[in-house]
């Protein structure tokens, strides 16, 4: 959808489209969508969670560019802190190979700051991208894991 959103517009007078584009577009913009989705003609108010979305991402902002920028140094850090996290690489270990949050902060922290590497971790975990073992505290990622944060 991101990708066709100038072409989009074009169909926003024609119910049988928007009907199958309104509901990708809830998703993309990861708003839940309205229960009673418009069928007919398209009114302000059912577009206005889109209003909404668009001025809570662009609150501390002065220009586009800049949440772009933003958002591609966001996307780096948690794909790094990802990354260095090691694998899982036997379903049956009770211990697998993991590493601490001191030592992701350790790791991270020149280039991106010790809070941003902790949030990174935070995300990652509660995206059940990585998981945390309960005894050693080490986080580490699962056999057949992937970065679910950015689906």
């Amino acid at each position: 959808i991101f990708k066709y959103r100038q072409e989009a517009v074009q169909f926003i007078d024609n119910p049988s489209i928007m009907k199958l584009l309104l509901p990708a577009l809830f998703k993309e913009a990861r708003i839940d969508p309205p229960s009673d989705m418009p069928t007919e003609e398209l009114k302000i108010h059912d577009l206005w969670p889109f209003v909404s979305r668009s001025l809570e991402a662009m609150k501390g902002f002065p220009r586009l560019d800049d949440l772009r920028m933003m958002a591609k140094i966001y996307r780096e850090l948690v794909e790094a802190v990802f990354d260095s996290i090691p694998q899982q690489q036997d379903w049956e270990s009770p211990w697998p190979e993991g590493l601490s949050s001191d030592e992701l902060k350790k790791l991270h922290m020149k280039r991106f700051g010790v809070e941003m590497v902790q949030k990174a971790v935070e995300v990652l975990e509660r995206s059940d991208s990585v998981r945390r073992h309960g005894a050693t505290g080490k986080y580490y990622r699962a056999v057949f894991s992937r970065n679910a944060v950015f689906q």
